[in-house]
Order: structure tokens, then sequence, then C-alpha cells
């Protein structure tokens, strides 16, 4: 049984403690939806989706940040920025692959957000804006302008995450619409060695 406590059918709907959702078919769906998409879409699409799956990961972090501890962090994208270019230039300078990058980056980002973590501990409102806006400008300028090691405004190509895969080229020759799941998965089609 549900109570409102507002006039003209606004305001708060509080549901009993045993109250089960009609929307319970959403995950499921979803999950179903995920698994058929690089069966039928393009790589086009695809690129599309995963990039807009890493943006709502970056949501959700900052939701973590501005929205449950009340900080406003406008330099939320640096770290970001330095776990990608971790990555991508670990990849180019010492020869690691994906796998072996993936943690490494992410470890350089947190040490850079405990580095400018510590001495802003104490800062709230307008002065951690400043300073946070601050790191993510330096840290956009430095890999803009560092053109030498960071390739500049071109980027740097980060290699594609392997799995366990033989020659995949010939045996794709006939089966189109997997391929289509292989570029999903970021799996190579032309490689031809055991790459973790």
């Amino acid at each position: 049984m549900a109570f409102r406590y507002a006039n003209n059918n606004e305001g708060v709907e509080v549901l009993a403690p045993g109250h089960k959702s009609k929307m319970i078919w959403i995950i499921p769906l979803v999950m179903v939806i995920g698994l058929i998409i690089p069966f039928i879409a393009s790589k086009y699409v695809l690129t599309v989706v995963i990039l807009g799956l890493i943006y709502v990961l970056l949501g959700l972090g900052l939701n973590i940040v501005v929205g449950l501890a009340g900080l406003l962090d406008l330099g939320f994208v640096g770290f970001y920025a330095i776990g990608a270019y971790g990555l991508a230039l670990g990849y180019e300078n010492l020869g690691l692959g994906f796998w072996s990058m993936l943690p490494i980056a992410a470890v350089m980002a947190a040490i850079a957000g405990a580095i400018l973590g510590f001495p802003v501990l104490r800062m709230h409102g307008d002065y951690l804006a400043i300073v946070t806006l601050g790191f993510g400008e330096i840290i956009r300028l430095v890999l803009t302008n560092w053109a030498s090691f960071t390739h500049g405004p071109n980027g740097v190509s980060a290699p594609l995450p392997t799995l366990l895969v033989w020659n995949l080229s010939a045996a794709l020759a006939v089966v189109k619409p997997s391929m289509n799941f292989l570029i999903f998965l970021m799996i190579p089609l032309t490689s031809t060695c055991l790459c973790i």
C-alpha cells in the first residue's frame, strides 16, 4: 500500500516495505540488447556505444565526488587523461601490452590523485574548484604542448586489447556477422600470437 503526502497528486510517494517493482524486466532486457548489438551493429555504432559507456563511467565517478561527497571538482577529467595517456605512452615507449599497462595506468592516475589530494585536503567550495580546475588545465596544456612525447594535439594511438587470439582472419572470411562481435571486444582479426 502506498501513501501520498501532497495535494493534487504531487509530491513524494512512499512505498510499502514489501513492494516489488514492476520494472524488474529492464535489467535482463538491457543485458540481452548488450549481447545482441555487437552482432548487428556497424563498427561506427559500436565505437559510439563504447565511448558513450566510457563517458557514463566518468559521469558516475563525478557523481560520487560532486553529488555524494559535495566537493566541486572541476579537474576530474585530468585523472582520466593521465590514465589514458599513461596506457598509450607505456605501450608505445615501454612495449607493454594493453592488459599489462591497464593496472599501471590506473596506479599512475591514483598517484596523481594522491599528489593533488594531500595538499588540498582541507579545501572546500570555491578554493577546491579553483585548484582542481587549474590541475585539469595544467594536464591539458602539458599533454597538448609536449609534442615530442605525447604527439601533441594528434594524440597517441592506444593498443587494442587482445585476448587469447590465433589467426582469425581466415576463419572469419566465411562468418561475417561475428566480425562485429570481435570488433566490439576489440580483438584484432589478424593477430597470430597469444597476447595478454
